[in-house]
C-alpha cells in the first residue's frame, strides 16, 4: 500500500490547489503553459509527487503570486521526503540517510515566519536569470476596503510593512496557541492569524454588514505553523474574531 504524503507535502499541494484555481486554469491548461503534463500535475495538486521546484515558480507566476512563502513550504515538503523512512523525494536521485519523522514545532514555524517575515518587511524573493534569489520591493497592494473580502493578505501584499499592517489585539489561548487580528491601514481590511493550533480547530473573523471569514486547521502542519484567515474590508475597530476549538465547546470571541 503506498504511503499517504508527508503533511508537508499535504500543505504544499493545498496551497498550490489553492494558486491553481486562482489562475482559473484546468490541468490541461497548466500543462500548456508549464512544462509538466497533465497527469503530472494532478499528481502534484494531490501530494502524491512533490513538484520541481521550477514549476512552483512557474505556478507563482500564473497566479501573480509573490514565490517567497510557497519555496519555504516545498523546502520544508522536499526535506520531509526525503527524511521519510531512506525513501527518496519524488524526481530526485537517492535517498538522503533517514532522518526523524517530522521536525520539531519550532523549526517548521520559523522557516514559514522567515517566508512571511521577508514579506512583512517589504520585501519579496524574486529569481535572476541563473535561478538564486535576490530580495526586490513588494507589489503595491492589489485591492482596497470591500473588495478585499474573502481575498488572501499576502498574495495581496496587504501583510507588506510597506502598507502598514499593525497588529491590533493579541489574545493568548490555552498551552503555546495564540490569535491576533491585523489591519492593513493601505488596504482598508483586517484579517486574524492564529498559531500552535490544533487539528480541527477554527478562526473566523467578521465585521457588521460584511459577513464573516474563516480557517481551520486541517493537519499537523497547519498546527505547527502560522495559519491566517481570508480579509475582512473594514475598520479596525469592526472587526471581530472568534476561536472554536475543535469539537465546538468553549468559543472565545475578542475585538480589538
Amino acid at each position: 500500500m503506498t504511503a499517504p504524503p508527508p503533511p508537508e507535502c499535504a500543505r504544499l499541494a493545498r496551497e498550490l490547489r489553492l494558486l491553481r484555481e486562482r489562475t482559473g486554469l484546468s490541468l490541461a491548461g497548466l500543462a500548456a503553459r508549464t512544462p509538466a503534463g497533465k497527469s503530472s500535475w494532478q499528481r502534484y495538486l494531490t501530494g502524491a509527487k512533490l513538484p520541481p521546484r521550477e514549476l512552483v515558480e512557474a505556478l507563482c507566476e500564473l497566479a501573480r503570486e509573490p514565490p517567497g512563502r510557497l519555496l519555504a513550504l516545498w523546502e520544508l515538503a522536499e526535506s520531509a521526503w526525503r527524511r521519510r523512512g531512506g525513501m527518496p523525494a519524488p524526481g530526485y536521485g537517492a535517498a538522503a540517510p533517514a532522518g526523524p519523522a517530522r521536525r520539531p514545532r519550532v523549526a517548521v514555524l520559523a522557516a514559514v515566519a522567515a517566508a512571511e517575515a521577508l514579506a512583512a518587511g517589504g520585501l519579496a524573493l524574486v529569481l535572476s536569470g541563473d535561478g538564486s534569489a535576490r530580495a526586490g520591493q513588494a507589489p503595491a497592494p492589489g485591492c482596497h476596503g470591500q473588495e478585499c473580502t474573502g481575498r488572501d493578505p499576502q498574495s495581496l501584499a496587504c501583510s507588506s510593512a510597506a502598507h502598514g499592517p499593525v497588529v491590533v489585539a493579541r489574545h493568548e489561548l490555552d498551552g503555546d496557541a495564540g490569535m491576533d487580528i491585523r489591519h492593513s491601514a493601505a488596504c482598508g481590511a483586517g484579517w486574524a492569524r492564529l498559531w500552535f493550533g490544533e487539528v480541527g480547530d477554527r478562526l473566523e473573523i467578521g465585521a457588521p454588514g460584511r459577513g464573516h471569514q474563516w480557517v481551520e486547521v486541517a493537519d499537523e502542519f497547519d498546527a505547527q505553523g502560522y495559519l491566517h484567515t481570508p480579509m475582512i474590508g473594514a475598520a479596525p475597530g469592526e472587526l471581530r474574531v472568534c476561536h472554536v476549538p475543535a469539537g465546538g465547546d468553549g468559543r472565545e470571541c475578542f475585538t480589538p
